[in-house]
């Protein structure tokens, strides 16, 4: 977890490989705030980011339109949910270039002058959702 407010960040992870990773990704979002350049997101407010509350709410009202789904059952209701969220979560492109960061954390300098990230997003660039929150 990167804190923009006290400039710190936070990791844990189960192994040193993945807290490693981490660290990158949270570099990367410190980057970002530093930069001025579209931040990350947080699963919790993506149905209030400015980025992504107009897709979620298209969703969700898609989603009632559809008679296929049992509003009843609350735990379906959750993980709809949760996996809308997540879409819209990796759509940011601050979510999008950290995990570019962790992509590229073993390359070597002649991989990186090499690189051309345009090429390795794991989100088409025209998808991405820029902005501040």
């Amino acid at each position: 977890y990167f804190d923009p407010r006290k400039n710190t960040i936070l990791v844990t992870g189960r192994t040193p490989e993945e807290a490693r990773s981490i660290l990158v990704h949270e570099i990367q979002h410190a980057v970002q705030n530093k930069e001025g350049w579209s931040p990350g997101a947080s699963l919790e407010n993506i149905p209030y980011d400015s980025r992504t509350k107009q897709q979620y709410e298209q969703k969700v009202m898609d989603l009632k339109r559809n008679k296929n789904i049992d509003f009843t059952d609350k735990d379906n209701l959750k993980n709809i949910d949760r996996r809308l969220r997540t879409e819209l979560y990796k759509r940011t492109a601050g979510e999008a270039d950290a995990r570019l960061a962790q992509a590229r954390q073993y390359f070597t300098q002649e991989d990186l002058r090499a690189f051309d990230p345009t090429n390795f997003y794991d989100i088409p660039l025209k998808e991405m959702l820029i902005g501040k929150p």
